[in-house]
């Protein structure tokens, strides 16, 4: 039976040599996991009419970036504000060697969805469809594997 513990910088180059299984013989030396996050508001008269957040994972392996949240007021919708916040991200992301940013537009109305989706996609995002799975933490997971 295997024991379960925190890696530490002696543990490296086992990861190096083990994440070659997932990312083939060219994968980058290992580094220890970086994340951050960000918000950025804009402004609008004094008061704000949107916000961003943004946020990274740099796996040492590979560096990707998400779009959490972004919304515009309905009343300062159409003036630039999304692309602003947006490209602040993007300049962020930029900024820490992000190679690659997502988003989902999941939206519970499927106009807001849309509505959503058009915006990313005149943003230069392009449609990817990802192996993702998931897991409800919410629920007690499976007795046995």
């Amino acid at each position: 039976m295997a024991t379960i513990e925190t890696a530490s910088a002696a543990d490296h180059p086992a990861i190096h040599r083990l994440a070659r299984i997932l990312y083939g013989g060219d994968v980058r030396p290992y580094t220890p996991v970086r994340q951050a996050s960000r918000t950025f508001v804009a402004r609008k008269d004094g008061e704000v009419a949107g916000f961003v957040i943004c946020t990274f994972s740099d796996f040492g392996i590979t560096r990707s970036g998400q779009i959490d949240e972004l919304a515009v007021s309905e009343t300062a919708q159409g003036e630039g504000i999304g692309r602003d916040l947006l490209h602040a991200c993007e300049e962020w992301l930029r900024s820490e060697g992000i190679e690659a940013v997502f988003v989902s537009a999941g939206m519970e109305a499927e106009e807001d969805r849309q509505l959503s989706e058009r915006f990313y996609l005149r943003m230069g995002f392009k449609r990817c469809i990802g192996p993702w799975l998931a897991f409800d933490l919410t629920k007690p997971a499976p007795a046995t594997i």
